[in-house]
């Protein structure tokens, strides 16, 4: 049996991140939905990181996890001076629209 797939009509690019005290991480699914109206979701990436021992802030280790998506972008004109250049480079990569943040109680 051949596996014949039909056109691909929408696609959508989910990321969600998140952060404790003990680590970061970030996931990354693709949602398309095809012209005979079925809906396929896959995991595309998958990534997580230990916090390092220095003490830093869950905020700080969300922006880390964020730029570490975005880095699997193809890469862009970024921010040059260091101070802020992660948040640079988050916002030379996304939209505003594209960017949401759900507290934590709310998680």
């Amino acid at each position: 049996m051949r596996n014949v797939e039909s056109t691909i009509v929408e696609g959508q690019l989910y990321v969600f991140i998140d952060a404790s005290h003990e680590a970061y991480s970030t996931a990354i699914f693709v949602r398309m939905e095809r012209a005979d109206g079925s809906t396929h979701v896959a995991l595309t990436t998958a990534r997580s990181r230990v916090a390092p021992l220095k003490a830093t802030s869950i905020l700080r280790l969300e922006l880390q996890a964020a730029l570490g998506a975005q880095q699997k972008e193809p890469k862009r004109n970024t921010t040059s001076n260091s101070q802020g250049k992660s948040i640079g480079q988050i916002h030379v990569l996304t939209s505003v629209a594209d960017r949401s943040r759900v507290p934590s109680r709310r998680r």
